[in-house]
């Protein structure tokens, strides 16, 4: 009896599942491109056609399974509220996938490609945009655009500090936002 080969889709997701399996399983550094395809019942060839690296494979499988977007929809009525919502949220996320997270950026490479570009700008209007679209409609915000580092400004900040000090408190959240991420939008926004 012959066993018929998953192609598309069907593939795609028992790779993405493989890769989860792995790193929750041996952790970022012992993922290999053996153990997921050895998991989802492919070779290596079709990994590397894919992601050409581990860290762009395990964000890849990260991202897929988890619609970042809606675990950070938040209407608190302010976008102080919003953002401390999503900043909290976000800390939690970071915190419970420290490990990954600083094995992806550690295994990013320096001349930037474009899936690098995705990692860090893409997600974050993913996010982001619903907040600012419900403060622009409340008058918090002014109409001009954010310039891309002014919009990357809370997750680099939120990033930077569990990541370098292991734990964010909610009272240096508030700081963030309140010294740093409000006045850099308001600003930017009726410029």
């Amino acid at each position: 009896m012959t066993t018929q080969r998953r192609r598309g889709a069907e593939l795609e997701q028992a790779i993405l599942s493989a890769v989860l399996e792995q790193v929750t399983r041996h952790g970022y550094a012992n993922t290999t491109y053996e153990g997921v395809a050895a998991a989802a019942g492919t070779g290596k060839a079709v990994l590397y056609r894919r992601w050409p690296t581990k860290a762009e494979m395990i964000f890849a499988a990260f991202t897929a399974h988890q619609q970042i977007e809606d675990l950070f929809t938040a209407d608190t009525g302010s976008l102080a509220g919003d953002l401390q919502v999503t900043l909290r949220r976000g800390r939690d996320l970071i915190e419970e996938r420290r490990g990954v997270v600083l094995g992806v950026l550690a295994d990013i490479d320096p001349r930037g490609t474009d899936w690098t570009r995705t990692l860090f700008t893409a997600r974050i209007h993913g996010v982001l945009d619903a907040i600012l679209a419900q403060a622009r409609a409340r008058g918090e915000l002014g109409d001009s655009p954010l310039p891309p580092r002014v919009l990357a400004l809370p997750l680099t900040l939120l990033r930077h500090d569990v990541l370098v000090f292991g734990h964010v408190t909610d009272a240096a959240i508030d700081d963030m936002i309140e010294t740093c991420i409000l006045p850099s939008f308001i600003n930017a926004s009726r410029a």
